[in-house]
């Protein structure tokens, strides 16, 4: 055999192993569609990550939180700043929070290029958030966005339905608010106006009461999700509650049980009335297996239905 050609043996089967074309990766657009970034799967703590989720939360506080509970909740200091009537502001770290009668309504940060470094939006075309980075290219992380109309001191473009919004004006700072999808960056915690005319509620409303009244705390010693056949949660399926198709209850979506495959004895939640005006809802509730009944008043405020009053009776 000539000298050579083991080598050249060898280099035509490495040319053999060269793959037939490349795929290359690059970066994808940004969205051009109103939808919301993916949320974290958990909830986080302290003043990094601070993630932006429209709708949903900015770094550890959520919508809906209970302001009595956020200091455990984000593991940040709480201080009031002021409070007039249902309305209260409250600096969280490095956060604003707006609550409604003792739940958190809106959320933000005064300057994102001040912030801490960790800002970031997940789900978008470029999550972490440069200090320098520009406006234009902060807000294109939303999707699509509107310019609302100048205010005093400043403009805002609103995106996701007006659950996340940005805000600039003198002195060139990056302001980001979180509220609820559908919300006006004019709500105020005033009730709504009500006539005493009985409506249906919207879906999402729905869902929003129903969820609400699971997470009472004073339902919470009546769960004993230690028990087997309790979690996760059984809820009859009733008029009631025929228009919501998700509700979760210790983390997992809960099970919707039909009244005729309801079988004695087993642990199962019962909706047994939802009554609604247009500031006021009334969900009453029965968990047979704990021998207790009770009901939850809900009130409007802006956007939010908002507990004003629950009972839990042992029968």
């Amino acid at each position: 055999m000539r000298p050579w050609l083991p080598c050249m043996l060898l280099l035509a089967a490495l040319a053999g192993c060269k793959p037939r074309g490349r795929t290359e990766t690059t970066a994808p657009a940004p969205a051009s569609s109103s939808a919301l970034p993916a949320t974290p799967a958990t909830r986080t703590k302290g003043d990094c990550p601070l993630a932006i989720v429209p709708g949903r939360s900015l770094g550890p506080v959520h919508l809906g939180d209970r302001v009595d509970g956020l200091a455990a909740l984000s593991g940040l200091p709480v201080r009031v700043t002021s409070r007039a009537g249902a309305t209260e502001f409250l600096e969280v770290g490095s956060l604003k929070v707006r609550a409604c009668s003792g739940v958190v309504s809106e959320i933000w940060l005064e300057d994102v290029r001040t912030a801490p470094p960790c800002v970031e939006v997940p789900g978008s075309f470029l999550p972490a958030v440069q200090p320098s980075v520009a406006r234009s290219e902060f807000t294109r992380r939303f999707g699509k966005c509107t310019k609302l109309p100048p205010r005093k001191g400043g403009s805002f473009d609103e995106c996701a339905d007006g659950g996340v919004r940005v805000g600039t004006g003198l002195g060139n700072f990056i302001q980001v608010r979180v509220a609820a999808a559908g919300s006006s960056l004019d709500d105020t915690c005033d009730p709504a106006v009500d006539d005493g005319g009985v409506r249906d509620l919207a879906p999402d409303e729905l869902t929003q009461v129903l969820q609400r009244t699971l997470e009472l705390d004073a339902l919470v010693p009546y769960w004993h999700r230690e028990i087997p056949g309790r979690a996760p949660l059984r809820v009859a399926r009733t008029d009631a509650n025929r228009a919501v198709t998700r509700l979760t209850m210790f983390g997992t979506p809960v099970i919707w049980v039909e009244p005729e495959r309801i079988k004695e004895g087993r642990p199962i939640f019962e909706f047994t009335a939802v009554e609604a005006t247009a500031a006021k809802v009334t969900v009453q509730f029965r968990f047979a297996a704990e021998g207790v009944v009770g009901k939850a008043v809900f009130e409007k405020r802006g956007r939010e239905w908002l507990v004003a009053e629950k009972s839990v009776v042992e029968r």
